[in-house]
């Protein structure tokens, strides 16, 4: 089985798109020859074409005469408004790519013609660096390889985990999100370091090494959160002060809560 995609082309050139275009060509699964992109803003195509050095296109429909993989990349509300009138340009031929949030594989494939095969993935944008965390799933005409091309592609930015679809809700509160919540995390440690006389800039350098170093061992190790956590908390002690007044606020119950919250506005996007 061949893992690697003949031309690429992006329908919408906005920063998941740039994350994701960057991040192949730093790969070997796609040089600047194959990969082409469209976006009604002209400052983005100048972006894709003078940083990236890939190829643009003047109409969505020149995208689709010469890609293989077509990725959606515009925003979620506006998918029946882009692809009904692309409808009759789209084949079997064509491996559909879905990165809309909240956007089943069901309702893009009623948009589509008969056999057009779709994957749709929840990226999250740490994909910039090389360290995003995807999860994917295959609709009803994607075959296993479809399925393995589209997790080698994602794969050139961090993680990606076949999941099935009905889980995806709950990965977009999870990963998709999940970058907002850590960084409103250092803001608050940043915001009491300083309340407490620290300088703010070394109060965030701070912060920021510790949170990567935290993140660093729990991958490393593969321990359980909770156990480093009870190791790091001595008996009488600071870490121990902190906690309790983080559970008398109910942190970790707003944070459930937070995960619920967005996943069910995933479901209502979808609908």
């Amino acid at each position: 089985m061949s893992v690697r995609p003949n031309t690429i082309g992006f329908l919408g050139a906005g920063n998941m798109a740039e994350a994701l275009c960057r991040s192949l060509l730093a790969s070997d699964l796609a040089g600047p020859e194959s990969v082409v992109a469209y976006d009604p803003k002209r400052e983005r195509l100048d972006l894709f074409e003078k940083e990236l050095g890939v190829r643009t296109a003047a109409t969505p429909e020149e995208v689709l005469r010469v890609s293989h993989v077509v990725v959606l990349a515009f925003k979620p509300q506006d998918a029946a408004a882009a692809l009904e009138p692309l409808r009759e340009h789209f084949s079997p031929r064509h491996l559909v790519v879905s990165i809309l949030a909240g956007t089943s594989t069901r309702y893009l494939e009623e948009l589509l013609p008969r056999g057009v095969r779709v994957v749709r993935v929840m990226p999250n944008l740490l994909v910039t660096v090389g360290a995003g965390a995807a999860a994917l799933s295959g609709g009803r005409a994607a075959s296993d390889d479809d399925v393995a091309l589209v997790r080698r592609l994602f794969e050139t930015g961090g993680q990606a985990l076949v999941v099935s679809e009905g889980l995806l809700d709950v990965v977009t509160a999870l990963s998709g999100s999940g970058p907002a919540y850590f960084f409103y995390v250092v803001e608050a440690l940043v915001e009491g370091a300083t309340a407490e006389g620290l300088p703010a800039d070394v109060a965030r350098e701070l912060a920021e090494a510790t949170c990567q170093g935290a993140g660093k061992l729990l991958l490393e190790t593969g321990g359980d959160p909770a156990e480093w956590r009870r190791r790091v908390t001595s008996k009488g002690g600071t870490t121990e002060a902190a906690l309790r007044i983080l559970e008398q606020a109910g942190v970790k119950d707003a944070f459930v809560k937070a995960i619920g919250a967005a996943a069910k506005r995933s479901r209502e996007l979808g609908r």
